[in-house]
């Protein structure tokens, strides 16, 4: 179960990390049409985006993923904590266009984010937070 929770947590990083950076390489595997259409992002939102809380969440998840990885306790409640958030503030940030590579993406770590919390909660790995 160890090798299970790690491997997921080491899947749930690499996916979340090519899909916040994969808007870098947007323009090289995009046409302009495209292009045009994700620039409809963040339309009517209530808080608009920021790349500088974009980047607070990535060092935070990078920061809680590794907590996790060495079974660190307080890393569970980072974890909660910048899930409950990203939830909220997905939906205060108004219209979002993804193309299907990134919608896949994000599909997959939140299926990831919630698979590790189950873990992490309700298996015996639980009982590995406690030390």
């Amino acid at each position: 179960m160890i090798a299970l929770f790690r491997n997921l947590i080491i899947f749930s990083y690499v996916v979340y990390a090519v899909f916040f950076f994969m808007p870098s390489f947007e323009m090289y595997l995009y046409e302009k049409e495209v292009l045009d259409a994700l620039t409809w992002s963040g339309y009517g939102a209530i808080v608009s985006s920021n790349q500088i809380v974009s980047y607070i969440f990535f060092l935070g998840y990078t920061i809680a993923l590794l907590g996790l990885f060495y079974f660190k306790s307080w890393a569970r409640i980072l974890f909660i904590i910048l899930t409950v958030l990203s939830v909220i503030l997905t939906g205060l940030s108004g219209v979002i266009v993804l193309p299907s590579v990134e919608g896949a993406l994000l599909n997959m770590t939140i299926l990831a984010d919630g698979a590790t919390v189950a873990i992490m909660y309700f298996t015996s790995i639980s009982a590995k937070f406690s030390n």
